[in-house]
């Protein structure tokens, strides 16, 4: 086991203070199908693919959004959770055009992201209204389960579950994502405060 190396596309700075606005606060990342990743800065505004090879930049998107999660679906289409302006992104990486979605109500707050295998996209919903938001894109659809206190950190099974971690209380929802209904509560223990999933 070894590191290959240590990519910076977007440069050094100090690090991920939001008040700060220099580069260098890497906080959304996946990979795609030819094992190149995806990389969104939170003071840049930007995404950079990195070759999984060399860890050269081979590709930067300018979005909207500070991002926070990412995912990338079957198609190659990159979707990130815009934590920063409350709204979930879609980018096309062959043609960089990017789409703003958001459900139709007030409080949305995105944070971790995830992707079902019927391709719809799942987002925790931390810091006001605590639920797990479902996105459906070849509908145009949302939908939404309700869970515990400040959900963050949340993934898919790829066999019809979705898991979010609650950081305000010490459990894990399990949510079928066919009834959407919450079919399971585990508790980590006293004092633990769940935040990433995988």
């Amino acid at each position: 086991e070894c590191v290959l190396f240590t990519a910076k596309p977007d440069g050094t700075g100090s690090g991920c203070d939001p008040e700060n606005n220099s580069a260098g606060c890497a906080r959304a990342l996946g990979v795609d199908k030819d094992d190149n990743a995806w990389v969104g800065y939170w003071n840049s505004k930007r995404l950079w693919k990195v070759s999984g090879e060399t860890g050269l930049p081979l590709q930067v998107i300018n979005i909207p959004m500070n991002p926070y999660g990412l995912a990338i679906d079957q198609e190659g289409i990159i979707w990130i959770a815009g934590r920063g302006g409350n709204r979930l992104v879609r980018v096309d990486p062959t043609t960089n055009a990017i789409s703003e979605l958001k459900p139709n109500q007030d409080c949305f707050s995105p944070y971790g992201m995830t992707i079902d295998e019927n391709g719809a996209i799942w987002i925790a919903n931390c810091c006001c209204e605590h639920a797990a938001f479902r996105y459906q894109p070849s509908t145009n659809t949302w939908s939404k389960v309700a869970v515990e206190a400040r959900p963050r950190g949340i993934a898919a099974d790829g066999n019809g579950y979705v898991y979010v971690a609650n950081d305000n209380s010490d459990k894990v929802k399990k949510i079928d994502v066919n009834t959407m209904q919450v079919v399971a509560s585990t508790s980590l223990g006293a004092g633990r405060k769940p935040v990433g999933m995988a």
